[in-house]
């Protein structure tokens, strides 16, 4: 190329105009530009307004936390019970609650206690049955009482009341030691007054027998303080388990000097005991008897049941005839 046309090339371009550097300012730690530093006597004061500022924030910290002490102190709660903002709270590990076990109370057996039973068989005889005592045995509707009536007279120059034989109910009732066989009622008499060595009697009252006056007069009577005591037998029995155990049966009711003497098979099954004494006189022996007895033992239901029969009829029919006695022994069972 010419040089001449180089030369008008470059001749043609425009002037562009150069482009000056952007000084890069400086910042300093605050963040200003250290063009434009801020004068000291501006600073200083700012300072001071924001440590102030913090001041009085921590201040406040402190006093709200020293309210909720004197608070949390009022209430019953300690102030260490507080949580600070840094305080890690441990999550107690929960206790399973023990299970209640509901269980049933069991309802307690009821004890049936059978009461004694007086059953009509026929016209003349009742059926008495006592659980709790062991035995049944037949008794008499009625029975003639010496004692079963009274009525006042004048026969004869009398002037008192007197005893009339009259048929009384029979009954059977228990007591403390065992069952008493006995008339329903009986009449009393009373006031009484003598002439000639006869006495005479102001007054009759009927007299209801129970098992404790039947007792109260049999002791009286011991004691030659009761004039009549009402016919009875008293029926006792007992668990027997040794021929031991049978002859302190024997001896509890008839006396220490009393042993077990013969025994013998009756037609029911059971065993008739006879009672052997000590061999001593009427004055000194401990085994005194004097009038029948009865002593049924039974081995198989291990219970013996004795009575005192005594030495003349005692249950019979009008006029005292016929007799019962036999035929209530004889009828006796065991349970």
């Amino acid at each position: 190329m010419d040089p001449n046309q180089t030369s008008r090339l470059y001749q043609q371009l425009p002037d562009v105009p150069t482009t000056q550097p952007i000084p890069t300012p400086t910042v300093s730690v605050l963040g200003f530009q250290e063009e434009k530093r801020t004068p000291s006597y501006i600073l200083i004061p700012i300072f001071i307004i924001l440590f102030v500022l913090f001041l009085g924030g921590l201040f406040a910290v402190l006093k709200y936390g020293l309210g909720m002490d004197i608070q949390l102190t009022k209430s019953g709660v300690t102030p260490t019970a507080m949580i600070t903002p840094t305080q890690v709270i441990e999550t107690p590990t929960p206790i399973p609650p023990t299970p209640i076990v509901l269980t049933s109370t069991p309802t307690p057996t009821p004890t049936f206690v059978q009461l004694p039973t007086l059953l009509e068989v026929d016209g003349t005889w009742n059926l008495y049955k006592n659980p709790k005592e062991g035995f049944s045995m037949r008794l008499p509707k009625l029975m003639a009482s010496n004692y079963g009536d009274c009525q006042y007279s004048e026969k004869d120059g009398d002037h008192s009341y007197r005893p009339v034989i009259s048929m009384v109910p029979v009954v059977a009732m228990e007591g403390s030691q065992g069952v008493f066989i006995t008339q329903d009622y009986y009449y009393a008499l009373g006031k009484e007054t003598k002439e000639n060595s006869v006495s005479y009697f102001g007054f009759c009252d009927k007299v209801q027998v129970t098992a404790d006056n039947l007792e109260k007069v049999i002791a009286d009577s011991l004691k030659g303080l009761s004039m009549y005591v009402p016919s009875n037998w008293q029926v006792k029995t007992k668990k027997i388990y040794t021929d031991l155990d049978l002859e302190q049966f024997i001896k509890s009711n008839y006396g220490s000097g009393c042993s077990i003497g013969s025994i013998k098979v009756n037609q029911n099954g059971y065993n008739d005991v006879s009672i052997k004494g000590d061999g001593m006189d009427m004055e000194t022996t401990k085994c005194l008897i004097n009038y029948k007895y009865v002593l049924k033992y039974s081995e198989q239901k291990q219970i013996a049941a004795t009575w005192g029969v005594g030495q003349a009829i005692v249950f019979s029919g009008e006029n005292f005839q016929p007799s019962y006695d036999q035929l209530m022994i004889d009828s006796f069972r065991f349970l």
